[in-house]
């Protein structure tokens, strides 16, 4: 670790984006997102978010239309009408 305020060439300082504490640029890293953080905070990406979806086809083959079947007042289904 370095001692705060001495001169390095080409380590500047910047705030952790997720922290907000002052850090060099040598002990941050650039995560997935985009975000400059300290060691501390560095996460890696999910697996899960680099999985493709499938397309899923919902077809419905020789699909037809067909006449209601109704049941009778009395709630009795009879032969004809299936």
């Amino acid at each position: 670790m370095t001692r705060e305020g001495v001169y390095i060439p080409g380590d500047y300082y910047l705030l952790c984006d997720v922290c907000g504490f002052k850090k060099r640029r040598s002990e941050c890293r650039k995560r997935w997102d985009g975000a400059m953080v300290c060691q501390e905070d560095y996460e890696e990406r999910h697996p899960l978010d680099l999985i493709e979806p499938r397309a899923d086809t919902q077809n419905v083959e020789d699909a037809r239309y067909a006449e209601p079947v109704f049941v009778t007042p009395e709630n009795e289904t009879r032969a004809e009408d299936l």
